[in-house]
């Protein structure tokens, strides 16, 4: 079957030599996008038509799209008045109906000087992405919308870090810190409590000491940092922060690799939100660990965003499409993206194990009783809203409404069931204090939470604070509930 680009050029084509659209060029055009879209969107003239769709920027452009409509400023008294418009036929030529329809070459001297080209009526004909634009393929697939992205590497080479001697620090007994770089590492003399904090999403952990006994220069922005506690590996990153004060104390401030995902970048992709992982840990000279297969194959999108959004829109896609909900974190210097119910190993959390705890139930933040999702037609051009209620909640809370928009690929009406279901539980946290530290456990972890020992339930970490101190290992967890059945 013929696209909706074939058929309007096919109907071009088929009046090349007739004098029937003589003063009529608007109208030649709109017919044409008519007989391949089946929509007619016509202007009194070409001016007119000018000032409504033709895209800025556009007017060094000789290799169009085709079925595009091309604007000039018109010859003759007439033509001055009214404007001159003509269709692309791609690879630089056009349809153009002056006197008779005639093919010719598109120039920039054309009908008193070409102006530039947009689609009439703003309608992207089916077919339109692949068609021949003389150009290789690049703003002439585009399409008013960018599709691909290329590099053009004006100056200077990407450089990635080596070997860290840091990296070797992982079998530590008791409390170990070392600093390296390069080939050379330090241990400076650890005073007070030093703190690890993570948070859940795509957000670096972060690491703080004190340190006495350094001299200017001994730590520097960039060192690698590697911490142990108990034999165990806890944080592997780098030095953002040194601040040295005149009573002789150092701080110093660490991220983990995931720091590194708050870069913005702009590219193309198609695929699994494990491969994404993989294509920016490659491209950014990151360390890979664990990287489980995602399954669910996201649709082909330019993304323009920090790296840290663009991964978590992947995998906030991922879980409405498939229920599985996935921890991308740092383990020891490796990117890990793991199924967050397996990240942390079951861990339990009671009265056998923690000092105290706070129950706190809220709306405010993250609880929504409608959902709202937006489906456009690029053919007719008209967006569909679907819509999911949940009539109890809104009785109790009033309209608390999540708005997004989909990708092509997203089934409308079971994504909106999902969201439905996934966001319009009230949001209850619990605040455990004084836990008996556990290095599975980190921001995005789940675990099981019980309140009196004997009845557990699925909760998510959205902060955990790891302390160490005087050979002992606490933290605090900040949890959400997840589901409210027993387990």
């Amino acid at each position: 079957m013929a696209s909706e680009l074939e058929k309007m050029l096919a109907f071009a084509a088929s009046y090349v030599g007739s004098s029937v659209w003589h003063g009529r060029c608007q109208g030649f055009v709109a017919r044409c996008c008519y007989a391949g879209t089946g929509r007619l969107v016509s202007r009194a003239s070409a001016k007119q038509a000018r000032y409504d769709f033709m895209r800025a920027g556009t007017a060094g452009d000789l290799c169009p799209p085709a079925g595009a409509a091309l604007y000039f400023n018109g010859d003759g008294s007439m033509g001055r008045l009214y404007g001159h418009v003509a269709l692309s036929a791609g690879g630089g030529w056009m349809y153009d109906p002056v006197g008779t329809v005639v093919k010719r070459k598109l120039s920039a001297g054309l009908h008193n000087g070409y102006l530039g080209w947009g689609w009439n009526g703003n309608i992207i004909p089916d077919g339109a992405a692949d068609a021949p634009s003389g150009n290789g393929g690049g703003e002439g697939r585009a399409v008013g919308r960018i599709v691909s992205v290329r590099t053009v590497t004006v100056g200077g080479k990407t450089e990635f870090r080596g070997s860290d001697a840091a990296l070797k620090n992982l079998d530590a007994e008791g409390m170990s810190l070392v600093i390296g770089r390069g080939g050379d590492a330090i241990a400076p003399c650890v005073v007070g409590v030093p703190k690890l904090v993570s948070f859940a999403g795509i957000s670096p952990a972060v690491f703080e000491f004190s340190a006495i006994g350094v001299r200017d220069g001994d730590i520097s922005d960039g060192d690698a940092v590697s911490f142990a506690f108990g034999g165990k590996n806890l944080f592997f990153g780098y030095v953002f922060t040194v601040e040295l004060r005149s009573e002789g104390l150092t701080r110093v401030k660490c991220f983990d690799q995931l720091r590194y995902l708050k870069n913005r970048d702009s590219f193309a992709f198609g695929g699994k939100a494990s491969e994404l992982v993989k294509l920016i840990a490659k491209k950014y000279g990151l360390r890979t660990g664990t990287v489980e297969d995602t399954g669910y194959v996201l649709p082909q999108t330019v993304y323009e965003n920090t790296l840290a959004d663009i991964l978590s829109d992947a995998l906030t896609v991922t879980r409405e499409q498939t229920g599985r909900s996935y921890l991308l974190y740092d383990d020891g210097g490796a990117l890990t993206l793991k199924r967050a119910d397996e990240a942390s190993g079951g861990v339990l959390l009671d009265p056998t194990n923690m000092r105290s705890f706070s129950k706190r139930y809220s709306i405010d933040s993250g609880v929504y009783n409608r959902i709202a999702a937006a489906a456009d037609d690029r053919r007719s051009g008209v967006r569909s809203l679907y819509t999911a209620d949940a009539p109890e909640a809104e009785k109790r809370w009033g309209v608390l409404q999540y708005y997004k928009r989909l990708d092509a690929a997203q089934d409308p009406a079971q994504t909106v069931k999902k969201l439905l279901e996934t966001y319009s539980r009230e949001n209850v946290c619990v605040l455990a204090r004084g836990c008996a530290g556990n290095a599975e456990v980190r921001g995005g972890s789940v675990v099981k939470f019980s309140a009196d020992g004997e009845r557990y339930e699925e909760m998510r970490c959205e902060s955990v604070e790891h302390t160490f101190s005087g050979g002992i290992h606490l933290m605090d967890a900040t949890m959400r509930y997840i589901s409210r059945g027993t387990l």
